[in-house]
């Protein structure tokens, strides 16, 4: 024999069936204006009967009515029902109340170079966004970080071999790599070429570029050999800065076609140096886009592509 079923708790469902039967004095009607089978509303107050134990409904000559009882639970129902269905409405309107965060992870040089108008930009075009700023030492703690979900989006210019099957990475703007010498240095107006990158102490440490297969060029240039060759910096900043000293020479990226700073030489050297390079903008896949983390990357692109333009014109 089977075991009677047993009902442990009361459901909205059930509830608005309930008060919806009352209302129209039919399960019928209940049901067709709740869009469910006329079962389904049978169903719900019978759960709510044997959960009770009392009969809520009985039959009437034009469909059913309440008991006594029945009529107590939907007045007390009533206010909880309507307090219910109003809570999707206000958790929207808090939930568009509320800041959205949005966390960029990248390497120091982006960040000394070109992000930080792009910050400001964004900030503008998208208030309702905190925007948190997180700066990271090498280009694999920046994937790390996105891995990890510590970051919503990183860019970095690296793009690993094999890449997580839940991170989504796209290129977001092309990068040249530039010579940077002091001014008056010999290389500032010579025609280069690759023997040229041998013949002054290199600032760069040895494996910066490997993932470009850019030190295995500069390596048959003898530019890691130089017998004055005493300093091996990893930071941008730092290598344009002892470049401005006059303590060696040093090549770093940078986005393609951007205008010069001034305050060392900066010299293309893509023809000596061919390898085809790129900020990669790299966020976990979402079922569906995210406006906020697309803003960004979208601000990003129109202000390289605005500084690129002006400094052509």
């Amino acid at each position: 024999m089977p075991r009677p079923t047993e009902y442990k708790e009361l459901t909205y469902p059930q509830l608005r069936s309930l008060c919806e039967t009352a209302r129209l004095q039919g399960m019928s009607a209940a049901a067709s204006s709740l869009g469910v089978a006329q079962p389904t509303v049978w169903k719900q107050i019978h759960c709510l009967e044997q959960h009770l134990g009392v009969p809520l409904v009985e039959p009437h000559s034009r469909g059913c009515r309440l008991t006594a009882a029945g009529e107590l639970l939907v007045r007390m129902s009533e206010p909880l029902l309507a307090d219910f269905e109003s809570l999707l409405d206000r958790f929207r309107t808090a939930l568009g109340n509320q800041a959205r965060k949005l966390t960029v992870s990248a390497t120091p040089r982006p960040f000394d170079e070109e992000l930080l108008p792009c910050v400001a930009e964004y900030e503008r075009q998208f208030p309702h966004v905190r925007l948190v700023l997180r700066q990271v030492a090498t280009r694999q703690g920046v994937m790390s970080l996105v891995e990890s979900g510590e970051a919503d989006i990183g860019l970095c210019s690296y793009r690993p071999a094999e890449l997580p099957r839940e991170i989504h990475i796209e290129p977001l703007y092309e990068l040249e790599l530039v010579l940077l010498v002091p001014h008056g240095h010999p290389l500032a107006k010579v025609k280069l070429s690759r023997e040229h990158l041998g013949k002054y102490p290199l600032l760069n440490a040895r494996g910066l570029y490997a993932d470009w297969g850019v030190d295995r060029l500069l390596d048959s240039a003898g530019a890691y050999s130089h017998s004055e060759r005493r300093i091996e910096l990893e930071m941008a900043r730092s290598i344009r800065l002892y470049v401005r000293n006059g303590l060696g020479i040093g090549i770093v990226a940078r986005p393609a076609g951007m205008p010069v700073s001034g305050d060392v030489i900066e010299r293309p050297i893509g023809h000596l140096l061919p390898a085809r390079l790129y900020m990669y903008a790299c966020f976990r896949k979402r079922v569906s886009p995210d406006s906020e983390l697309l803003g960004f990357m979208g601000v990003v692109r129109e202000l390289l592509n605005r500084e690129v333009a002006a400094a052509k014109s």
